[in-house]
């Protein structure tokens, strides 16, 4: 008896429960139907309804009791996890690959010994970035690589083949000043690291290592999603293992200078889509003054005026903070100098000119040390370098007709600020040219150099007006749709371009003999928009066609430099970006490089202008045809032609 009374006790406590359960698991289903509008089905219906709940209740109970075997998972097996877009996938080499890249470089190497010329090498590897969880503090890394390349012996002109294994450490100065952005368009990443390399000789062989450590610098360019295109100079001390048993080879420590050009390919792409563009300062720029090549044969300050040359600089570049600037040049400088003769006495007078393509990082030492100023400040001082590259024409110096180089540069920048968006600047600066030229001595086949030319440029700064109009804010704020100008910076803000086409330089002799006269023009360039309708763009340019010279026809080639401005005077419509597929554009610029007549190579400065028609194929190509006319000394080419003009953007 007692033992019944405990069960009905028992099930007195538990029945309640039960009851409780249930009506607690029929509540999701009353308040789906609610949700799904049941307030106004019958009392009929819901009982209909609430039976079929838990019919199938009863069939998921059924099927969990099954046997494992019985249940298939082949719809299931190969599916992906779920997880956020820019959440980074989990897996056993994850540390390997998140903030990770590879690379592939090619160099030119300069060693500033005489009894070793240039060479060559190519260069691969593994680099990775250290950041915390979130991503955002990446400015620190490391990268491995190994090389294979050759040098010359500058004695007998023979090959010394080297191969090498590098360690580096790299630290992002853009992402230290500004945060990291991985869409930023331009990193300056400075560098330091140590190697290892085993040379072997074509006429001897060379059993020590050399070991060197390297100084130098990365100015990365973001282009492409996921892939950057990277200018690397580096400085270099080396051992030197193959001491050549020669006259003056002493030393034990060889100074180079490398300078590598390559691409950078992240491994881990989904950091891509994090931020937006930081949003700062564009400045364009244009400078101009007096060029230098100091020597140790000037002998007085008449021969100063008389060597002395000039520098024409175009400018283009962008502020990350108070005290952090980055900068593209393009430029040109001439200037002359003594060339000695066997004779001590007597000199004799040449010319020396450049066409370069400089990369400047500038740094504002007094807002380094001081707390944060106001956005606008007058008077500023810059400490700047980097590296530049270029082509180099040395007047009747063997192998020096068009040179190609990579040099350094450094100087100082004096800016006064009268108002907002207009600066006026006084800019010192060095650079230091290097360049391998054929040796007339006996048993040596080249010798090393490298110029110093300095330069004094006076110049004028335009601060360009952004979308949000404040210093250092976003850029892309606001509607996409109703603003063509945002529209196509934001989705569009880069486009490279290859063009060809005819050129001809007219003249009535050159009618008499138009097959000869008739040549091509070529040109790769970069443009970006900057306001409804104004573009610019950048061109790189090589042309061959006949040139009238004292009665004949004779060979005309230019090697030139421009920067134009655009006008797109089909945006005066106000159509919608996503209609817009036709353009036509007017544009202008000046013009610099160097030209032939007959057989002599002469730098010039001109002005370029001329019409464009353009289509946009499909979303990212267009196709366009423009013509051009350039105003050089004493010629006036014409051409026409057709190119292909690819869009960059997200």
């Amino acid at each position: 008896m007692r033992r019944v009374i405990v069960i009905l006790c028992l099930l007195a406590w538990v029945l309640p429960f039960g009851a409780y359960a249930s009506r607690q698991g029929a509540a999701p289903v009353s308040d789906s139907l609610r949700t799904a509008g049941g307030d106004h089905l019958s009392a009929a219906q819901l009982d209909s309804l609430y039976r079929a709940d838990s019919l199938a209740a009863a069939d998921s109970a059924l099927a969990r009791n099954k046997r494992p075997s019985s249940i298939d998972i082949s719809k299931y097996a190969m599916q992906k996890r779920w997880r956020p877009a820019d959440e980074k996938a989990s897996s056993g080499l994850g540390w390997l690959v998140n903030d990770a890249y590879v690379y592939a470089y090619g160099t030119y190497l300069m060693q500033f010994v005489n009894q070793y010329g240039p060479g060559a090498c190519g260069q691969i590897g593994y680099g990775k970035w250290f950041s915390d969880a979130k991503g955002l503090h990446r400015y620190h890394g490391m990268r491995l690589g190994v090389s294979a390349g050759w040098s010359y012996d500058n004695f007998d002109a023979s090959r010394i083949h080297a191969i090498e294994a590098r360690a580096t450490y790299l630290f992002d100065v853009s992402a230290y000043a500004s945060g990291y952005d991985p869409r930023r368009l331009f990193s300056f990443v400075p560098q330091i690291g140590v190697g290892v390399s085993f040379v072997d000789g074509e006429h001897r062989r060379y059993e020590k290592a050399a070991f060197s450590m390297h100084l130098g610098l990365d100015w990365v360019v973001h282009s492409f999603p996921g892939v950057d295109v990277v200018l690397e100079p580096l400085f270099e001390l080396q051992a030197d293992p193959r001491r050549l048993p020669r006259q003056n080879v002493w030393k034990t420590f060889i100074p180079t200078f490398r300078g590598n050009v390559g691409l950078h390919v992240q491994l881990d792409r989904s950091y891509w889509n994090k931020l937006s563009d930081p949003g700062k300062d564009l400045r364009v720029s244009l400078a101009a003054g007096p060029a230098l090549q100091p020597a140790a044969n000037i002998r007085s300050a008449k021969e100063v005026f008389q060597l002395m040359g000039y520098s024409l600089v175009l400018g283009f570049g962008r502020s990350y903070n108070d005290w952090f600037d980055w900068r593209f040049q393009l430029g040109q400088t001439t200037d002359s100098w003594f060339e000695n003769r066997q004779d001590v006495y007597s000199r004799d007078l040449r010319s020396a000119a450049s066409l370069y393509l400089r990369l400047d990082a500038m740094f504002d030492i007094p807002a380094m040390f001081r707390a944060p100023a106001s956005d606008w400040r007058r008077f500023r001082f810059f400490v700047l370098a980097g590296p530049e590259l270029g082509l180099l024409h040395k007047s009747d110096v063997a192998n020096l007709e068009m040179f190609p180089y990579m040099g350094l540069s450094g100087g100082l920048q004096f800016r006064w600020e009268p108002w907002r968006d207009i600066a006026f600047f006084l800019e010192p600066r060095v650079s230091a040219v290097p360049y391998t030229t054929r040796s007339n001595m006996l048993q040596v086949a080249y010798l090393n150099y490298s110029d110093l030319v300095t330069s004094l440029s006076v110049g004028l700064e335009y601060r360009l007006p952004s979308v949000a109009g404040a210093r250092g804010g976003s850029r892309y704020e606001g509607s996409y749709a109703t603003d063509e100008s945002r529209t196509l910076r934001a989705d569009r803000p880069w486009t490279i371009s290859a063009f060809g086409g005819a050129q001809i330089i007219p003249s009535p002799l050159v009618r008499r003999d138009f097959s000869r006269a008739l040549g091509s023009s070529w040109a790769l360039g970069v443009s970006r928009p900057l306001l409804s309708g104004f573009s610019w763009r950048a061109q790189l340019g090589i042309a061959f066609s006949g040139f009238p010279y004292e009665g004949y026809v004779v060979a005309f080639r230019s090697y030139c430099a421009r920067l134009e401005a655009m006008y797109d005077f089909l945006s005066l419509a106000k159509l919608d970006p996503e209609r817009k597929v036709v353009s036509l554009s007017l544009f202008a610029g000046p013009e610099m490089g160097f030209r032939s007549k007959h057989e002599d190579i002469f730098s010039y400065c001109g002005i370029s202008a001329g019409a464009q028609i353009k289509a946009r194929i499909i979303p990212w190509m267009s196709l366009f045809l423009e013509g051009r006319a350039s105003v050089v000394p004493e010629a006036i080419p014409v051409t026409a032609g057709l190119g292909l003009e690819f869009h960059l953007g997200k």
